[in-house]
């Protein structure tokens, strides 16, 4: 499906290079033996948090169009039914949310992250998600971030109720203007050459870029081409 999805906004807001890179030239990530670790890591995670809600419905399957179509039928047919990975689209947007939780004639959106506390970078995530979800035609009450509780104990039989803190970050609304500049300049980098950016801190923050090898390669052959090569003449 043709579009832009919340991580494609999100890596684009990190650096427009960094989205084209991962676009057009996923053969250049650099290996990050880890990664495998932490994205089981917050799978293993998220199905713990569907666990919490024995009658809730899973968008399964990779087909966005139908999942697409299977949440639409879904909420109409079980408003009261919570849904994971409920999938919804607005001006080329496209969302996969984690939990959405009845309340009421509404809705609670809710992220779901492996991490201990809210970061900065999830409300710009959660922020995409309930502007989509709401422009999608879903009443939502508030917007929330699941993320771990240090004092939950597990006293096992596969019961983790206490496991996730929530936190209301409904303020995020305010944030929801500016997602249609975002989604346009995610869209204009696409549409161009590799940016030319040079290497700095949006290198490493919020996460480590994949591509940060390649980038650095090519600021050495700039060096080489236009500045140390005419000096030996």
């Amino acid at each position: 499906m043709a579009g832009l999805s919340k991580s494609r906004i999100l890596a684009h807001r990190q650096c427009p290079k960094r989205l084209w890179l991962q676009t057009y030239r996923p053969e250049l990530v650099e290996t990050d033996p880890n990664a495998a670790a932490r994205f089981a890591q917050g799978a293993q995670v998220g199905e713990v948090a569907r666990q919490l809600y024995p009658d809730g419905v899973l968008i399964a399957g990779d087909d966005l169009r139908q999942a697409l179509r299977d949440t639409a039928e879904v909420l109409a047919r079980s408003p009261q039914c919570p849904v994971f990975e409920a999938t919804f689209e607005h001006e080329g947007v496209l969302v996969r949310v984690d939990l959405l939780l009845p309340d009421g004639e509404a809705y609670r959106l809710v992220e779901v992250k492996s991490s201990t506390a809210v970061k900065g970078y999830h409300l710009s995530d959660a922020t995409v998600q309930s502007w989509v979800t709401a422009n999608a035609g879903v009443p939502i009450s508030r917007t929330e971030i699941a993320h771990i509780d240090t004092s939950f104990a597990y006293s096992g039989h596969g019961d983790y109720r206490g496991l996730f803190t929530h936190a209301d970050i409904s303020e995020v609304s305010a944030l929801s203007p500016e997602i249609p500049a975002w989604a346009e300049g995610a869209r204009a980098t696409l549409s161009g050459e590799e940016p030319r950016i040079a290497p700095g801190a949006q290198c490493h923050a919020p996460f480590e870029c994949p591509f940060l090898a390649h980038c650095a390669l090519r600021v050495c052959e700039f060096i080489d081409c236009h500045i140390r090569k005419p000096m030996r003449g």
